[in-house]
C-alpha cells in the first residue's frame, strides 16, 4: 500500500481549473411609469442588467428610446427624453391621464425588443365624511386625536391606501423662519379591522387582538374593498401629532389613494421583497410589461388639510 502513497499525494496536489462560460445575457427594456391625473405623462426607461453586474454599471438608462402612450388605436402622447441623465421621458404637450380610460405604453429602442403594458387610472376616492377630534379617555401631555372618515367604494377601484402628515412652520417671533415648512408623516394606530398596515395583510387580514395586546402603528393604511364593494364604509384611527411649542398653524394633511390592481401588486411585491429571508430565492418584483420589465400603473388621490382641534 505504501508504494501507492506518492501517487496519492501527487494526485491530491493536482488542481484542475474548469472554465464555465456563463450563458449569453439578453438585456431587456425596463419601463416604469406610475401615473396620476395631477402630473403629465412621464416614464423612466432603462435596461436590465445581469445580477453579477449589479452595482458596477454606471448608466443603465436609455436615452434613445421611442416612448408613446396610446388609448386603443389612438395616439395620446409621445414622451421626449429630458436630457437630465436619469432615463426620464416626459410629455411636452402637457397632457395628463384621465380616469376610466385604458392606456397602453409602448417603448422601442435600437438593439432591444419592443415592450408594452396596459393599465387604467381609477377615479379619485369618494370621501363623504371626515373628522378630526381630540381622543377621549387618554391621559397624556401630548394630545391624541381620533381621525375618522367614510369612504364610498367605486366600481372601478378595489384597493385604497391612506395616511396623514403633520405640517407646521416656525414662528418668526421666536427666531424661526416662516418659510421653513416642516412636513412629517404620522404614525396611525391600527385598531380598526377594516384596514391593515401592509399590502399583504390587506389581502389576508390579520385579526386584531382584543385582549389588550400591543397596538400596531404604521404610517400607511391599506384596504381592499372585498368587505364593502360598492358600499360606504367607515374607517377610524388614532394619531399623536408631536411638534415644538414655537410653531405656527400646525395642521394635518390627510390623503386617500385609490389604486389600480397593477399599482397595488407592484407595491405589494416591493413590500414583500423587503421582508424576505436573505438566504431564500430572490423575489420577483411585479411587472405588467410584456417583453421586458418594469411597471405601468395608475393611482388617484383625495386630500384635505385639517386644522388641529384645540
Amino acid at each position: 500500500m505504501t508504494r501507492f502513497l506518492p501517487l496519492l499525494l501527487a494526485l491530491a496536489a493536482c488542481e484542475t481549473v474548469i472554465s464555465i462560460d456563463p450563458p449569453d445575457y439578453d438585456a431587456e427594456i425596463a419601463a416604469t411609469s406610475l401615473f396620476t391625473p395631477d402630473s403629465v405623462w412621464t416614464a423612466r426607461i432603462s435596461r436590465t442588467i445581469p445580477i453579477e453586474q449589479t452595482g458596477t454599471v454606471d448608466n443603465p438608462f436609455l436615452d434613445n428610446a421611442s416612448v408613446s402612450v396610446w388609448e386603443g388605436d389612438q395616439l395620446v402622447d409621445r414622451l421626449v427624453y429630458d436630457n437630465l441623465g436619469a432615463g426620464i421621458y416626459r410629455s411636452r404637450s402637457g397632457r395628463t391621464p384621465e380616469p376610466n380610460k385604458l392606456y397602453r405604453l409602448e417603448v422601442e429602442a435600437l438593439g432591444y425588443g419592443r415592450v408594452e403594458a396596459t393599465s387604467a387610472l381609477p377615479v379619485a376616492p369618494q370621501i363623504t365624511e371626515l373628522s378630526l377630534e381630540p381622543h377621549s379617555g387618554v391621559s397624556s401631555f401630548i394630545p391624541w386625536h381620533s381621525l375618522r372618515f367614510r369612504l364610498k367604494d367605486s366600481p372601478d377601484a378595489a384597493f385604497y391606501s391612506f395616511g396623514a402628515y403633520l405640517v407646521y412652520t416656525s414662528d418668526p417671533e421666536d427666531g424661526g423662519d416662516s418659510e421653513d415648512i416642516q412636513i412629517e408623516p404620522l404614525s396611525m394606530a391600527q385598531e380598526d379591522p377594516a384596514w391593515q398596515c401592509s399590502y399583504e395583510r390587506a389581502l389576508n387580514p390579520v385579526q386584531i387582538d382584543s385582549d389588550g395586546g400591543a397596538t400596531e402603528w404604521c404610517s400607511t393604511g391599506i384596504m381592499a374593498d372585498r368587505q364593502f364593494s360598492g358600499m360606504e364604509r367607515d374607517f377610524e384611527t388614532t394619531i399623536v401629532p408631536r411638534y415644538p411649542e414655537n410653531v405656527r398653524e400646525p395642521s394635518i394633511i390627510f390623503y386617500v389613494n385609490s389604486m389600480s390592481e397593477d399599482y397595488f401588486e407592484y407595491q405589494r411585491s416591493l413590500e414583500n421583497s423587503g421582508y424576505q429571508d436573505p438566504f431564500s430565492e430572490p423575489l420577483q418584483i411585479f411587472t405588467n410589461v410584456e417583453g421586458g420589465r418594469g411597471v405601468f400603473a395608475g393611482y388617484n388621490s383625495y386630500f384635505r388639510i385639517l386644522d388641529l382641534p384645540d
